[in-house]
């Protein structure tokens, strides 16, 4: 047998051989999905398929489009294919960065381009309110920056009119928000993949460029991808019609950032002849944490099933705590974890600890100080957004597109050069009557004599300094433009002549920030200034903080996606609380995703998981009960090891908490048995109950079921699972 296929199960190996058309590998948690699409990208090559540029593979983080390509190449090797080159895998935001260096002199931007984070996409933002006089009792500039990602995850650009007041308001920021960031020459995070749709959209050579180079595309974590990157798939894959698309609908967890679980659920409707492949053997994990994930998620309606198993050991069972107040709930985990470390030699990075918000972390760093265990927060402070590394890449980005005005505005007055607020204020009006950046206006302030001779010198000097560094910029490699950066601008001297021990601490993440860029150079083909800060700006929470030896780890569970530890603790185990009662989504749908989320967590583990809840909780200073989380109640009880029976209705549903909704864009497929109000039927979860009322016809038919315990939902017909028993029920059941 090839050897690439060796090492795989049947269900494995399928989606390897699948090889044209469109192809949804349903891959379960733990079911080695990586090692399918690694195997499947390397066979392509391997069987002469395809050359290496005619993949390409899309990822959701840097890290693990790092891996695939470092498995593919192994692969590869194994089998003797000439590693010339490698397939691009990238994460959807590099693809787009990449394409946009590219091809955006199109929309008149030079491939030099700043890639804005949120702090300085909400910083020019603030800018704008200024400019326009906007007070913030109005609107405030945190609420514009969702707006307008929120306007730009739409390749039409969904919600931008001028219908009211307000949308004006929006329209007007939005417009002058674009304005600027082609002045500065800067892109945000969502421009990245919506320019480049918008380019591939309306200039058909480049569109027919990339369809004709990519005749493999593959999808990972399909089941978190948005509108625009649905799109732009779907453009892409126009011509060869190859596309592979690979996740796991009940890890689709991140709706609140534009992730829609429709299109996973869709994807049959969108390529009618699609091959559908389930991986579901969890090489992960024990029995006991199979079987309970697997039971909970069984509960949810949309999704298209799967019989997650694994052949591993049984395992202990899943442990729950109930703990008086969250104090003692943080102090039992941490006690929990300190005891296992001792009596069965675990590692401080073999636990977790995951929790449904960042807020909820305090007191458990609170302990485990105590407790002097070492531990991380990932998403917390990161060693990209600490001041002094910020400066030092604001440098490198001025030098290299000095149209960049969030960076020019960063430093230029760090370290101290005498150019003030004051000063910097009137740069800015300057910039915004003539319509230019801040290094024309700087410029053009020199020039005008627009201060005094003193100020102008600065200004002239900034700007010679800011010259000089752009001339070494092609004379040197990044490691030494970066030595050069922090002696001639005086950084590292104004550090050094005031040892402090927080300006220490900064002379050594200053250092460590020259081992990025040195491990940068050795690991990059042709490490240019523009590839390194292009890798800097899309680096993920994960990446910013790598996993270190003896550390326990805290991080919310939408964070935890895709990692596994030995040992879990999942907190906070209250209604409210988790399940949270947000009210962005439909009540069912809502749900239905806290549910997953409540599946990732419980599948991060591989050996021993332990949940936990406090029966009261400060909340913003006000002392809270809420009942256990219904989640806790859906494991079954030979799985779970409590003192007491958990019950299964803690708390007095009303109408209101027990009459779901469905979205109305739930496809259902055409065949499905017609029911008619005062039906008896049963569900597999629900039992027996009767058919209340019908609403819609179609696709879009909503069903309500009334059920014995006086339980009512609504269903959409695809999901329902309902079987219409006899109809002699209908005059002799009751409800």
């Amino acid at each position: 047998m090839n050897p690439i296929l060796t090492p795989l199960n049947p269900q494995q190996q399928q989606a390897v051989l699948t090889t044209d058309g469109a192809v949804l590998v349903l891959a379960g948690a733990g079911s080695g999905k990586t090692k399918a699409l690694t195997h499947r990208v390397a066979y392509l090559l391997a069987e002469g398929f395809a050359e290496p540029w005619e993949i390409l593979a899309v990822t959701f983080t840097n890290k693990a489009a790092k891996e695939m390509q470092e498995r593919i190449a192994l692969l590869l090797e194994k089998v003797g294919y000439p590693l010339t080159q490698l397939p691009y895998v990238s994460t959807f935001h590099s693809f787009g960065a990449k394409f946009l260096r590219l091809n955006a002199s199109v929309i008149n931007y030079d491939e030099r381009f700043s890639i804005l984070d949120d702090t300085d996409q909400l910083q020019m933002i603030r800018k704008i309110f200024k400019e326009m006089s906007i007070p913030e009792s109005q609107l405030e500039p945190k609420q514009a920056q969702a707006i307008i990602n929120h306007i730009k995850s739409d390749p039409n650009l969904g919600g931008l009119s001028q219908n009211t007041p307000r949308s004006r308001i929006i329209y007007d920021i939005f417009h002058a928000y674009e304005k600027k960031m082609q002045l500065s020459q800067s892109f945000d995070f969502s421009d990245l993949l919506l320019k480049t749709y918008h380019i591939l959209k309306n200039h058909l050579d480049i569109q027919q460029q990339y369809q004709n180079q990519f005749k493999y595309i593959l999808i990972d974590e399909f089941q978190d991808s948005n509108l625009i990157q649905y799109r732009l798939m779907q453009i892409l894959s126009q011509k060869h019609g190859n596309i592979c698309a690979v996740g796991d609908e009940d890890q689709s967890i991140y709706s609140w950032r534009g992730a829609e679980i429709g299109y996973i659920l869709n994807f049959e409707k969108d390529f009618p002849n699609a091959t559908i492949i389930r991986l579901e053997q969890n090489y992960r994990s024990t029995q006991t944490i199979v079987q309970a994930a697997s039971q909970i998620i069984s509960n949810n309606s949309l999704r298209l099933g799967k019989n997650l198993f694994t052949l591993n050991e049984p395992g202990d069972p899943i442990i729950f705590s109930l703990q008086p107040t969250e104090y003692e709930e943080a102090r039992w985990v941490i006690r929990t974890i300190d005891q296992l470390s001792q009596q069965e030699h675990y590692s401080w990075n073999d636990f977790a600890i995951l929790y449904r918000t960042n807020a909820q972390s305090r007191l458990f760093e609170e302990h485990l100080r105590q407790f002097q265990i070492p531990y991380k927060i990932v998403g917390g402070f990161t060693f990209f957004e600490r001041m002094e590394i910020k400066d030092m890449l604001s440098y490198l980005r001025l030098i290299n597109n000095d149209c960049d005005d969030i960076s020019l505005r960063r430093i230029i007055n760090v370290p101290s050069r005498g150019i003030g607020k004051t000063t910097l204020e009137r740069l800015e009006y300057l910039a915004h009557i003539h319509q230019i950046n801040l290094i024309k206006a700087c410029e053009l302030a020199v020039e005008k004599k627009e201060f005094n001779s003193s100020i102008c010198q600065k200004i002239e000097s900034f700007l010679k300094l800011i010259k000089d560094l752009q001339n070494k910029k092609d004379q040197m490699n990044l490691l030494n433009l970066y030595a050069e950066i922090m002696h001639s601008t005086g950084y590292y001297a104004s550090l050094k002549n005031d040892p402090s021990e927080e300006n220490l601490s900064r002379i050594k993440n200053l250092e460590e920030l020259g081992n990025v860029i040195e491990q940068f150079q050795k690991e990059t083909h042709e490490p240019t200034l523009q590839k390194f800060l292009e890798e800097m700006s899309l680096v993920t929470d994960l990446e910013q903080n790598p996993a270190e030896d003896q550390q326990v780890t805290l991080m919310t569970i939408h964070a935890a996606k895709g990692l596994e530890y030995p040992v879990v603790f999942v907190v906070g185990l209250e209604e409210g609380l988790f399940p949270s009662n947000r009210k962005e989504l439909g009540q069912l749908e809502q749900m239905e995703e806290e549910r997953r989320l409540f599946y990732v967590a419980l599948t991060r583990a591989r050996q021993k998981v332990y949940l936990s809840a406090a029966q009261k909780r400060k909340v913003w200073g006000e002392e809270q009960t809420n009942p256990i989380s219904r989640f806790v109640a859906e494991i079954p009880k030979d799985l779970i090891k409590t003192p007491w029976p958990i019950p299964k209705r803690q708390h007095k549903l009303t109408e209101e908490y027990r009459i779901d909704e469905y979205p109305d864009d739930i496809f259902i497929p055409q065949g499905y048995p017609v029911l008619t109000e005062g039906a008896w039927v049963r569900h597999p979860h629900f039992g027996r109950g009767v058919v209340s009322t019908i609403e819609g016809e179609g696709e879009h038919a909503k069903i309500v079921v009334r059920f014995e315990g006086h339980i009512i939902r609504k269903f959409v017909a695809r999901f329902a699972k309902l079987e219409i028993l006899d109809s002699n029920l209908k005059n002799g059941g009751k409800i």
